[in-house]
């Protein structure tokens, strides 16, 4: 295979800058650039070689300006920001990349089961002890109180109470081959 003669120099003065050849890359170049490619072939390989580098960022790094999946998992779910979620909306009326990986989403998500059975094996959750139990309790009996800063006398919160080694807080359950394990820890 022969290799045609590499050319020196441009050979229609100015020579083109780079910003020029990255425009021809994008396909925004000006009929004047369009032209002296036409005509240099100095200017045409330089011009293909920023077109292949060009391509080969592209095929590396072509989500290095989108947002990441968490956030297109975020928007399926309404839970961005409404500036964040504009911000997504815009990315993805252009970006192609990321449409197909928000529809991939869509259907990860149509078929998972929405919620988590309720204690599969090996399943650890937190669930309320003691004190916060009792607490718990009353709180779904009792209407909703005002915050606690407006009933504190004199706008100082109250002490905590002394502990006298009752459990109080949370507890750790870990549902581990059908055994509860129960570790209740003091709250101050």
């Amino acid at each position: 295979m022969a290799e045609h003669p590499r050319a020196e120099a441009c050979i229609c003065p100015p020579e083109l800058d780079e910003l020029d050849l990255i425009a021809l890359a994008d396909h925004e170049a000006s009929p004047d650039v369009l032209a002296h490619v036409a005509l240099c072939p100095h200017c045409r390989e330089r011009a293909a070689a920023i077109a292949d580098l060009q391509g080969q960022l592209r095929a590396r790094l072509y989500r290095l300006f989108c947002p990441p999946t968490d956030d297109l998992a975020d928007f399926l779910q309404g839970l961005l920001a409404p500036t964040a979620r504009a911000r997504v909306l815009a990315h993805l009326a252009e970006c192609s990349h990321c449409q197909e990986e928000l529809a991939m989403l869509e259907g990860v998500a149509s078929t998972s089961p929405m919620a988590p059975p309720d204690r599969p094996p090996g399943l650890i959750c937190i669930a309320p002890v003691g004190a916060a139990a009792a607490a718990e309790r009353r709180a779904l009996d009792e209407p909703p109180q005002p915050p606690l800063a407006a009933s504190w006398p004199g706008g100082q919160p109250p002490r905590p109470p002394q502990l006298d080694g009752t459990p109080s807080g949370f507890s750790l359950l870990r549902i581990h081959d059908h055994a509860v394990i129960v570790d209740a820890h003091r709250v101050l």
